[in-house]
């Protein structure tokens, strides 16, 4: 009886490391699970980063155009003052005739109109480019602001992100260990348990000499006090040593009427 409660010791400590082996898969899992979303989650601020600089290509474009039309503008400007100075130096010149006289002022009056309404025409659009460039500065500054919260936020993401994917990494490098030497301990435990059934079949074949010496057979202090974070999961003793109800009470009345004979 005293061998069949050691394999019974023997079969719950084995249950309870194949169990604590499959958990330990399963948070892995997820620990992996984790790092692919947050790495995701990176990837989708780093476009939104991206889309939000191309927006402020237009408002670039706008500036240089509002320059070249204030330059248009000044270049009108110096032809209307160097008109209007040579007109007042006309009215002191004497010209060869009247008629001459008149026709030239009539041209210059029709090129000085004529620069007057290109002049209305250049500063009404150089206005209403103005008034788009402010509403594209303001557009532009407000964006500035957001991507800068933004790339904030993100460059705070990518921190968070790369600190739990590390945490990740090493908890999941910490349970493959740790399922390793249970995989191990298994194994042990597995040659362990043969050994004795080993010893038992003996034991059956040999006689009383072999029953004292089983008897006297004591297991390994490191299997009797197997510890273990998860040792105290109830296992069913159905499940020990693969045998089922009825066959390990067959072999416990078997083992006691050996011992009887014997």
């Amino acid at each position: 009886m005293v061998f069949f409660q050691e394999c019974y010791k023997l079969s719950e400590s084995l249950q309870d490391v194949i169990f604590r082996s499959d958990r330990h898969d399963c948070e892995s899992k997820k620990w992996k699970s984790q790092v692919d979303q947050s790495r995701r989650r990176a990837d989708d601020a780093e476009e939104q980063a991206r889309l939000l600089q191309q927006q402020l290509t237009p408002v670039e474009s706008l500036t240089l155009e509002l320059m070249k039309t204030q330059s248009v503008n000044q270049q009108l400007r110096d032809q209307i003052r160097v008109l209007e100075s040579r007109c007042e130096q006309g009215r002191h010149i004497r010209l060869p005739s009247w008629s001459a006289r008149r026709e030239r002022e009539r041209g210059l009056v029709h090129v000085m109109q004529r620069l007057q309404a290109d002049l209305v025409n250049e500063h009404n659009t150089s206005e209403e480019h103005r008034a788009r460039a402010q509403d594209w500065e303001h557009v532009c500054k407000t964006e500035s602001v957001r991507s800068a919260e933004l790339k904030g936020l993100l460059d705070r993401a990518t921190h968070l992100l790369r600190e739990q994917k590390d945490a990740a990494e090493q908890k999941f490098l910490s349970l493959q260990a740790v399922v390793r030497r249970q995989e191990e301990h298994i194994f042990d435990l597995y040659r362990r348990l043969e050994e004795r059934d080993d010893t038992l079949r003996r034991l059956r074949a040999s006689g009383s000499n072999s029953i004292e010496q089983l008897r006297a057979t004591r297991v390994p202090s490191e299997i009797r006090s197997f510890d273990s974070s998860l040792s105290d999961i109830y296992v069913p003793r159905d499940l020990i040593c693969g045998l089922s109800p009825n066959e390990l009470r067959s072999s416990e009345e078997e083992v006691g009427i050996d011992l009887e004979e014997t």
